[in-house]
């Protein structure tokens, strides 16, 4: 499956892998190792691609949807799983393309072996390659707190981190999937052992190299320098700042066991959450979230760790496996922020992406663009919808007063 044929030095691997002709690439994240940069760089370079007989599926920036069809993973809390029309779609479309595919969601990274080697199946054995992307522990931390805050949690940072490093082995209530998807080792394993480990490669996303993920697929692909590049004119994936996801988190507190996971998503997630990250920039005294010493000097031991098993696996690597333990300076303890209140603008406007987020939804209920990806397609009537807006900002103004 791969082809050394193309030469590019790096510092675990002498030439760059090569996707063969009519290969699939499955690029299965992890989670916040820079999939939506190199995914928004795929979505907007589909013109070139087709030039190049690579096709990118569908129109949206990433295939996560299918992904969770594929490995049959429930959705929030109300333990809904998507149709599997959604992943035999793509498996049509992949089987029907003679060229090239590449296929990418950090959701695969959660895919159990029996889930892993189903995939694999689908999508055609002979035709699959992996990518795995990867960024330091210590970076993870914090990103994957905000996703989980921003999915409805209501856990403190702190003692988010308490139960990350105490459920290494285990399954936690807080942390139900971060280990599923950052024991490193484990989901290079979990792939590799379906597709023998000559057919997964690790790129290493390394921040003092900025360019060095989009230049790591360019090589796999074969496609000229700069074909792939960040999207600009995608949507903002910034991290929340110390006031905006204190805020978010004290709202889940009062609104998670009265609302449904659908209405949440719709409303807060891809609503008033999507609406501050890409209509509000933080001011540059606005504070961040900084993960304490204590942990990041545990991530650090364990990602070293993950690079002795890594480099034992034999799997070709793009980058250095040593840029995955930083060796910048630890914080300590006065530069944690415990965050007691937010800027009242800030509050404003999140209320106002609210009020702005049910209007949206009740105008394509009524034009019969709303769809529900669920284990339906059918959308909810315009009558209920209504309902819905008028009961939640009736909760909310109840709380208000």
């Amino acid at each position: 499956m791969i082809d050394a044929g193309r030469t590019a030095t790096y510092h675990r691997t002498m030439t760059a892998p090569v996707l063969r002709d009519g290969g699939v690439l499955l690029h299965v994240g992890p989670h916040k190792t820079g999939t939506t940069a190199i995914q928004g760089a795929l979505a907007a370079a589909r013109p070139l691609l087709k030039r190049e007989r690579i096709l990118y599926p569908g129109r949206r920036l990433e295939h996560n949807r299918q992904a969770a069809a594929a490995i049959q993973r429930s959705l929030g809390w109300d333990r809904r799983r998507l149709d599997m029309a959604y992943w035999d779609t793509l498996v049509a479309q992949t089987a029907r393309y003679s060229g090239r595919v590449v296929i990418s969601s950090e959701v695969f990274c959660e895919a159990d072996p029996e889930s892993a080697a189903r995939i694999v199946h689908d999508l055609g054995p002979d035709r699959v390659q992996v990518a795995v992307t990867l960024r330091p522990l210590e970076k993870l931390l914090p990103s994957n707190w905000q996703q989980y805050i921003k999915s409805g949690y209501r856990i403190r940072y702190d003692h988010w981190l308490e139960n990350v490093f105490e459920s290494r082995d285990k399954a936690s209530a807080a942390t139900p999937s971060f280990w599923v998807r950052n024991d490193h080792p484990a989901v290079i394993r979990r792939w590799s052992e379906v597709i023998g480990p000559e057919n997964l490669v690790v790129v290493v996303v390394d921040s003092a190299e900025p360019r060095s993920l989009f230049d790591s697929f360019e090589d796999i692909l074969q496609l000229p320098r700069n074909s792939l590049n960040a999207d600009e004119s995608g949507p903002s994936n910034r991290s929340l700042s110390a006031y905006e996801v204190e805020l978010l988190r004290q709202f889940n507190r009062r609104v998670r066991n009265k609302i449904t996971h659908t209405d949440y998503y719709r409303f807060v997630k891809r609503g008033a959450v999507r609406s501050l990250v890409e209509g509000r920039t933080p001011g540059p005294h606005e504070p961040k979230v900084i993960t304490p010493g204590w942990a990041i000097e545990r991530a650090r031991m364990i990602s070293k760790e993950h690079i002795a098993e890594i480099g034992a696996m034999g799997v070709p690597v793009m980058g250095s496996l040593e840029a995955l333990v930083p060796t910048g300076p630890v914080p300590t303890d006065e530069e944690t922020l415990d965050v007691k209140t937010v800027p009242v603008g800030l509050a404003a406007q999140f209320m106002a992406s609210l009020l702005e987020a049910g209007i949206d939804i009740a105008q394509r209920a009524e034009d019969g663009t709303l769809v529900t990806p669920t284990t339906s397609t059918a959308a909810p009537d315009v009558a209920t919808v209504r309902q819905r807006i008028r009961g939640k900002l009736a909760a909310l103004r109840a709380r208000t007063k």
